[in-house]
């Protein structure tokens, strides 16, 4: 094809270059300087930072293996943060900060909720689960109800959610000077591994 009569084409791959030489170099060193302070968090020598920017800090904790990233607000997210954590879980459970659509979903008969039983966790969580009736029996275990409230009264905390061998947490909005910090991403990721060994929840691959 004659790129001179079509310069359209040689716009699009100016662009391509630019992406390639410039943008995608710098997002990479920002990616990393954001996230290679988080490496002491992880055992020693499990540590790397995973994507193609990249966009994970992962390693292994206790046992489990940790993935933890930073998302930055845009025009149709707040931001926030998200830790995924390989466990061996027996079936799907979710509970999310209530909000105006999870109460219309729970209204219109699209999502189903019930409650734990504790009037704290019921008051300020939506709970939804394969098995409600043994995710209830869990958590009116002591250390299992007080894990879950650690892990709640965190900053920003907005939900927790169990499926396909992972425990997954998201906090949002985002929190500048806290998504980032080692010491606030170190107390998120061990509250979140408290909440699996209350529930003994075995670490996955």
């Amino acid at each position: 094809m004659d790129i001179v009569g079509h310069p359209e084409i040689g716009i699009v791959l100016a662009v391509i270059l630019l992406i390639a030489l410039v943008v995608l170099p710098v997002a990479r060193l920002f990616q990393k300087r954001r996230l290679q302070p988080l490496e002491p968090i992880f055992e020693p020598g499990t540590f790397r930072l995973a994507g193609f920017v990249p966009v994970w800090a992962e390693g292994r904790i206790e046992g489990y293996h940790c993935r933890y990233r930073i998302v930055d607000r845009s025009k149709n997210s707040p931001g926030g943060a998200r830790l995924e954590i390989g466990v061996v879980a027996p079936f799907p459970w979710e509970a999310a900060r209530t909000n105006a659509v999870s109460r219309t979903l729970s209204s219109l008969g699209m999502m189903r909720d019930f409650e734990i039983g504790d009037s704290q966790l019921d008051e300020e969580l939506r709970f939804a689960a394969a098995y409600p009736d043994v995710l209830g029996a869990l958590f009116r275990i002591d250390t299992a109800r007080e894990a879950l409230r650690r892990l709640v009264a965190g900053d920003a905390f907005a939900g927790i959610a169990a499926r396909h061998g992972e425990l997954r947490v998201r906090w949002q909005p985002r929190r500048r000077g806290v998504d980032e910090d080692p010491e606030a991403v170190r107390r998120r990721i061990s509250e979140t591994i408290g909440v699996a060994t209350a529930l003994s929840y075995p670490p996955g691959h």
